[in-house]
C-alpha cells in the first residue's frame, strides 16, 4: 500500500512590516531635519534700543600745565610742611632737609601719636570709596590704591609731626643739621612728578603719547635723597590745557569754532572750554584752554575725553540688520481709497481681448515712503507695465519706474517684514536711525540681526 501522505511546501507571502516602515520614515525625516538645522543660517533677533551715537570722538589727550621742578640742593632726609595742592606764597616754607636724620629721628622717638582731623579722616574714607566703587578685577589699581593711601598717611605724618618742630627744637638744641626750604614763587604745590614735566604745548607730538617710555611716582619717601634729585613741582598759574591728537572730523568741525562741549572720562565731567585746533604735519590736534580745575588734575598727565558735538539721539541698530529692496514708484495722484477698507491702494485697468472694454480692480496698496512726487509700493502687487487709472483724471500709468529703499525685517509677528529706515549717524558697526518715521522702526522692534539671514515674508520660528 502505497504512501499517499505528501507535502507540499508553500510560498510565504512577503509582507511589509508597517511598524518598522514607520519608525524608518520618522528617522529619515529626523535625520534631514538635523541636517537641514545645522547648514541653513540661523536668525539671530536684535532688540531696538534708543541711544547716543558719537562718531570718533573719544580721544586720549596730555595736560600741559606751566610747572617748574625743584630739584634738592643736596643730599638729605626731606620733610614736607604742605600738602600735596597747597597753595603756597612766595617765600614760603615746603619742606625741612635734614642732612643727617637726626631732628627727624628725635621728632620719631618723641612718643607723640599720629593724630588725624575731620578733614584728614574724610580724605582717607574718600579716597578708601573711590577704591571700592572703581575696583573691577584690575589687579594693578590694587598697587596704585596702596601708593595712594601711602603718601596720604606720609604726608600727614610730616605735618604732624612737624608741627611740634619748633618745640624740639627748643628742647633739644637740635637744629645743625636743618635746612629749611622756601618758595621762591607763589604757586601750587604737587609732590607727583613724571617724565613730563615741563613739557610745553609746542613740544607735544605723536612720540608723546607713547606710554612705553612714560614713567609717573611720588617723591614723598621717608628714606635719603640724592643731591639733584626732584623734591616737588610748583605749578605757576591756574591756566592748563590739554593737547589731543584728533580725526579730520574733529579737526575740521571745530575749524572755525571756539569752543567745545567735552566730557572727560575718568570721572565723568562735563563742561564747554575754549577749543582751538591744530595741523602738524600729518598730524591733527585740538588744544583745550581750562581756566578751573587745576587741582581735580593735578596729579593726572593724561587725560581721555569726549567730544559731545556729533552725538546723535535715535534708534540704535547693527549695520548688518540693513538691508536694500527695490520698489514700484507711482504717483502719488494715483493713489485713492477704496474696497471694505479705509487704507490707501490703486486701481488697476485691464482690457478685454475681444471687446476691448476695461476693467477696473482696487489693489491694496502698503506705501512704504512718499516723496513729493511718488510712493513706493511692493513690486509684488501687480506686474511690470500694469497700467493704473486715476478716476479724477480718467489718466493712465504705466508701472516702469524703480526706487531702492533702505531698511529692515521686523520679526515681531514671527515673520520677516520689510520696515523702511532713515539713516542719521553711523560708524562701523552700527547706526542711530531717525524714531517715528511712518511704517518704519519703533522703540523695542525686534530685527533681524543678519538681513542676509532673513527671507521676507517667511515664519521664522
Amino acid at each position: 500500500m502505497g504512501n499517499n501522505n505528501k507535502v507540499i511546501r508553500l510560498k510565504k507571502r512577503k509582507t511589509i512590516n508597517l511598524g518598522f516602515l514607520l519608525f524608518f520614515i520618522i528617522f529619515l525625516y529626523i535625520i534631514v531635519y538635523i541636517i537641514v538645522y545645522f547648514t541653513k543660517p540661523h536668525l539671530s533677533i536684535y532688540e531696538v534700543q534708543r541711544e547716543n551715537l558719537s562718531t570718533d570722538s573719544r580721544a586720549t589727550g596730555v595736560i600741559v600745565r606751566e610747572e617748574t621742578v625743584q630739584y634738592m640742593p643736596k643730599a638729605g632726609y626731606v620733610n614736607y610742611y604742605l600738602r600735596d595742592g597747597s597753595r603756597v606764597k612766595k617765600n614760603s616754607s615746603i619742606y625741612s632737609l635734614d642732612e643727617n636724620r637726626s631732628i627727624y629721628d628725635a621728632l620719631a622717638n618723641s612718643g607723640n601719636e599720629l593724630t588725624l582731623n575731620e578733614n584728614d579722616i574724610t580724605s582717607v574714607k574718600n579716597k578708601i570709596s573711590s577704591f571700592h566703587k572703581n575696583f573691577c578685577k584690575d589687579y594693578s589699581m590694587v598697587y596704585s590704591f596702596q601708593e595712594e593711601i601711602s603718601g596720604i598717611i606720609r604726608q600727614l605724618s610730616d605735618i604732624n609731626l612737624f608741627s611740634q618742630l619748633q618745640q624740639l627744637m627748643d628742647e633739644t638744641g637740635v637744629s645743625s643739621s636743618i635746612q629749611t626750604i622756601s618758595s621762591s614763587q607763589s604757586g601750587i604745590i604737587s609732590y607727583h612728578i613724571d617724565s613730563l614735566d615741563g613739557l610745553t604745548e609746542n613740544e607735544v607730538t605723536a612720540s608723546t603719547f607713547d606710554m612705553e617710555n612714560f614713567t609717573q611716582g611720588s617723591v614723598r619717601t621717608t628714606g635719603a635723597s640724592e643731591e639733584g634729585s626732584k623734591v616737588y613741582k610748583l605749578i605757576t598759574s591756574d591756566t592748563w590745557s590739554l593737547v589731543v591728537p584728533v580725526s579730520e572730523e574733529i579737526y575740521q568741525y571745530y575749524y572755525e569754532r571756539t569752543t567745545a562741549k567735552i566730557e572727560i572720562i575718568e570721572d565723568g565731567f562735563t563742561t564747554t572750554v575754549p577749543i582751538r585746533v591744530e595741523l602738524k604735519g600729518a598730524d591733527y590736534y585740538a588744544v583745550l584752554t581750562f581756566n578751573k580745575y587745576l587741582n581735580r588734575y593735578l596729579n593726572y598727565r593724561f587725560l581721555t575725553v569726549d567730544f559731545l558735538f556729533n552725538q546723535e539721539s535715535g534708534l540704535k541698530i547693527p549695520i548688518s540688520a540693513i538691508t536694500k529692496k527695490e520698489f514700484f514708484r507711482i504717483p502719488l495722484q494715483y493713489f485713492t481709497y477704496g474696497g471694505d477698507s479705509d487704507n490707501k491702494g490703486v486701481i488697476t485697468v485691464t482690457y478685454n481681448n475681444a471687446t476691448g472694454e476695461p476693467s477696473y480692480s482696487f489693489v491694496e496698496t502698503e506705501i512704504y515712503y512718499e516723496d513729493e512726487e511718488y510712493g513706493y509700493v511692493d513690486k509684488h502687487l501687480f506686474n511690470l507695465n500694469t497700467f493704473l487709472f486715476d478716476q479724477n483724471t480718467n489718466e493712465r500709468f504705466r508701472v516702469s519706474l524703480f526706487g531702492t529703499l533702505e531698511g529692515v525685517f521686523n520679526v515681531n509677528k514671527g515673520y520677516a517684514v520689510f520696515r523702511r529706515i532713515e539713516k542719521i549717524k553711523e560708524n562701523d558697526d552700527y547706526c542711530i536711525i531717525k524714531e517715528g518715521t511712518n511704517g518704519g522702526v519703533a522703540l523695542y522692534d525686534h530685527i533681524a540681526l543678519d538681513a542676509t539671514t532673513a527671507v521676507e515674508s517667511s515664519v521664522i520660528y
